[in-house]
């Protein structure tokens, strides 16, 4: 957080362990919300199916914290949150679940199924 106060609206910043800017930045635009630890712990395992399968849809940003935070930002606002639901409704979904999960929203977003 590069500003915190109650009568504003939070400015998020993306540094690495060196307090440097690098590739990263100020996170402008997007969703952010809040989830819990373990949601964070299943998207960020490198087994978990959930990001590949959303990368296939859509192209997106994501900015995961361990503070139970996420930070999204895809082409449109529609696609946002899509990306956004699809993380919360994958907490206690299996892996098959959730490539099943991901193809269904991607088919409602492109308007195959009402």
């Amino acid at each position: 957080m590069l500003v915190a106060s109650k009568d504003m609206e939070p400015e998020l910043v993306c540094v690495d362990s060196h307090g440097k800017k690098g590739r990263l930045g100020v996170l402008n635009d997007g969703f952010v919300f809040k989830c819990s630890l373990n949601l964070i712990r299943k998207i960020l395992n490198p087994i978990c199916p959930l990001l590949e399968s959303l990368k296939n849809e859509w192209p997106f940003e994501l900015a995961a914290g361990m503070n139970g935070r996420i930070w999204i930002k895809a082409n449109t606002m529609r696609e946002t949150i899509a990306v956004g639901n699809a993380i919360l409704g994958a907490e206690y979904l299996s892996d098959d679940e959730i490539k099943t999960m991901c193809t269904n929203i991607a088919s409602i977003l492109a308007g195959h199924v009402s």
